[in-house]
């Protein structure tokens, strides 16, 4: 027994320690992108019930807006350059990509939005405007630039004009160009023939140009230090100044409507100017508590800003005296995604830290923040029944969230327990809570919004998971141990099993009568509970991470591996387990959600992945197609040879594995394998035609174990 103790414990330390490749994946498919955090906002458009939104180097987000109070990311496409302007025209959109030029998208369907085409730009393409099929670009040292996008997938640049300083801003008025050139103030350029764009009027300010609007016969400049100007454009070719209001910080955007000017003031909020009267603009009314606004949108009575690190916000301008945000969306990175439940079209992540996430998964493609909630604690488990999402907030106890509606999450009621709150389960009328150095505690949730302590079970060691099926209530222990708890009576829990594992159990499931245990550096271990006073182990399966989280399945247990991403291990048959698919992402996978139709939802740490498993589910699981049941190095063929020889061996599951040939002193003359092989029988020729005659062993290494066997060379 102490032998095969430190057989497991070698095997275990091979695991851990065992390189492990990144990004790669066997008979899974991974769905969604890369979890869509936001990069600074830098400019919005819209139109119909959506808005654009250029996020710099996270790309286009598109938005939709139809409920102001609740806007909803539902398309993305990420750009080569730093997206920095949009604009939008029945559904093509121009975006000024900085360093890349222009990029066409085309986002007729929202959810789907791709790049049909793009122009390189001579200087930085900041911003853009569109009309007509033409796309206007302030393409900073390069002037303004002007793209036929009548064909959106053959853009070509039509003409251009040089501006004498640095083109920040563009709008198009009529068959005018108005361009914000910094320190050289507003250039009027007639582009009624675009292959042949003309100055025919400018006019200096005092500031640096940084965004233009017109409206009826005048242009407003938002011009940096020196606030808003506006400028008489009756007559462009003599356009002069006729008022200026200062602004608290740096004017950087403006949208007209109704009389009234909306003013983006980068680091000074929105400023809400009447301007009824231009020779004599009144500020009528701020938002500062916004933070480094830079472009406004404006549809019907809502105005759109991009707040720089703060994403998109909605603004009811209804009462231009009484501004009121409304709605923002600004989702930000995951930092410390630990588990996952599913309700619905929707999945909610345990963050830590940050709380719960909400995200749309009716398009697994694109899966979409929409709500979060922020916990006292940390969340680290949650678990979503009938309308109510129950967590585990460590230190901060079980949290109850009213989810009825999704996007409007609320706590309806909580309840501190002994320990620390590390895993929940539940159903309508209990939540079990794996409590850490407390054992198990029992909540009554019969009423959600007094919730309260119903029973208690201490154990030894800390507890990390809990799984309960019938009057049975099983724990995954720190301490090697799976825990049978009977809790047909749930102000008395009673130990009444325990099974000692090699590794550290940190999660589990329970299907039938099996449990299956993801045991750390021991693996996945499946345990007959038939008989709940006496379990015992009846199948196991190494794998190379460190197995945090399991589900289980359609005939399969889904695992989250840490480092080596998410396997798919076949349990049809509970006493030969088989790797059947995996995925290895960017992050490491700590927790793990089945779906309908295949999917798998992780918890990856940094990110959220959303898996297609169906192939690694329906995988052949015929007898004769399984994997050999020994790790074995098989007799050489020929032996003894000349010049060459074939060994073959046989491993039971996927694992690094090295083959080397030594003489008989110990020197090292070559290594046949060395790196990471699929379970199966494998062969591998040994060519010994630069090696002297005589004895040499073969010694081949995995699972932290060496078996050798000899050959002999005669020349």
């Amino acid at each position: 027994m102490k032998a095969s103790s430190i057989l497991i414990a070698v095997l275990a330390l091979c695991f851990l320690f065992c390189p492990i490749a990144k990004a790669e994946g066997w008979n899974v498919e991974r769905v969604s992108p890369l979890f869509d955090s936001w990069d600074q906002a830098w400019s919005v458009a819209v139109e119909g019930d959506y808005a654009y939104v250029a996020t710099e180097e996270t790309g286009l987000k598109i938005v939709d807006i139809t409920e102001p109070s609740h806007p909803v990311e539902v398309g993305a496409i990420d750009t080569p350059g730093n997206a920095r302007g949009v604009s939008v025209s029945q559904g093509i959109c121009f975006v000024a990509d900085w360093e890349s030029g222009v990029q066409v998208i085309d986002a007729t369907d929202p959810s789907h939005p791709r790049i049909v085409g793009s122009v390189d730009t001579p200087g930085l393409a900041l911003c853009v405007t569109s009309e007509g099929g033409f796309c206007y670009v302030a393409d900073y040292y390069g002037g303004l630039r002007i793209i036929d996008g009548q064909n959106p997938e053959q853009p070509f640049e039509i003409g251009f004009l040089h501006t004498p300083d640095r083109a920040h801003g563009v709008y198009l008025f009529g068959s005018l160009c108005f361009v914000a050139d910094y320190d050289s103030g507003m250039r009027i350029i007639d582009v009624s023939d675009p292959a042949r764009p003309t100055e025919v009027g400018s006019i200096d300010t005092p500031g640096g140009a940084h965004g233009v609007t017109v409206e009826g016969e005048f242009g407003y400049i938002a011009d940096y230090e020196d606030g808003l100007r506006i400028i008489n454009v009756s007559d462009p070719t003599q356009p002069c100044e006729v008022s200026s209001i200062a602004t608290p910080e740096i004017a950087s955007g403006s949208a007209v409507s109704n009389g009234f000017c909306y003013l983006a003031d980068f680091g000074g909020g929105l400023r809400v100017i009447d301007v009824g009267d231009p020779t004599q603009p009144v500020e009528v009314a701020s938002i500062d508590f916004l933070h480094y606004t830079r472009i406004v949108a404006i549809s019907g009575a809502f105005c759109y800003i991009v707040d720089w690190e703060q994403g998109l916000r909605a603004i009811d301008i209804n009462d231009p005296y009484r501004p009121q945000e409304v709605g923002s969306l600004h989702p930000t990175p995951l930092t410390g995604a630990r588990g996952v439940s599913l309700s619905g079209n929707f999945a909610f992540v345990a963050d830590e830290e940050a709380g719960v996430r909400v995200l749309d998964v009716s398009n697994p493609q694109h899966p979409s923040e929409v709500a979060c909630y922020g916990t006292p604690g940390s969340a680290f488990s949650l678990c979503a029944v009938e309308g109510y999402l129950y967590i585990s907030n460590y230190n901060g106890g079980l949290r109850i969230l009213d989810i009825f509606d999704p996007t409007d999450l609320w706590e309806v009621g909580y309840c501190e327990t002994p320990g620390e709150a590390i895993s929940v389960v539940a159903n309508w009328e209990y939540a079990y809570v794996a409590d850490g150095e407390s054992g198990l505690s029992i909540i009554d949730v019969s009423d959600p919004s007094q919730p309260y302590v119903v029973g208690q079970c201490s154990t030894s060691g800390k507890i990390h998971d809990v799984a309960f099926e019938g009057d049975y209530a099983y724990l995954a222990g720190e301490d090697s141990s799976l825990r049978v708890i009977e809790i047909a009576e749930r102000s008395e829990p009673c130990e009444v099993g325990m099974l000692h594992l090699p590794g550290k159990a940190y999660g589990m499931a329970v299907a039938g009568d099996y449990a299956y245990v993801a045991d750390g550096d021991g693996g996945l271990r499946i345990v007959n509970i038939a008989e709940p006073s006496q379990p015992r182990e009846t199948g196991h399966f190494y794998l190379p991470g460190l197995t945090w989280d399991v589900e289980v399945s359609g005939g399969c247990a889904f695992v989250a591996d840490l480092g080596a991403g998410l396997r798919v291990i076949d349990i049809s048959d509970p006493l030969r387990p088989r790797e059947t698919g995996y995925y290895i992402p960017p992050d490491d996978a700590l927790g793990v959600a089945v779906g309908r139709n295949g999917l798998v939802y992780v918890a990856e740490r940094s990110d959220f992945g959303i898996y297609d498993c169906s192939e690694a589910m329906s995988a052949p699981s015929d007898p004769a197609t399984n994997h050999p049941s020994f790790f074995c190095l098989n007799p050489a063929f020929p032996n003894p040879f000349n010049s060459t020889t074939t060994l073959s061996f046989d491993l039971p599951q996927a694992s690094p594995l090295s083959v080397r040939i030594y003489d008989l002193s110990g020197r090292q003359v070559a290594t046949l394998v060395d790196g990471y092989l699929k379970a199966g029988q494998h062969t591998v020729p040994w060519n010994a035609s630069g090696a002297s005659s005589g004895v040499y062993q073969v010694q081949m290494e995995a699972f932290g174990m060496k078996v050798s066997s000899k050959v002999t060379l005669i020349k």
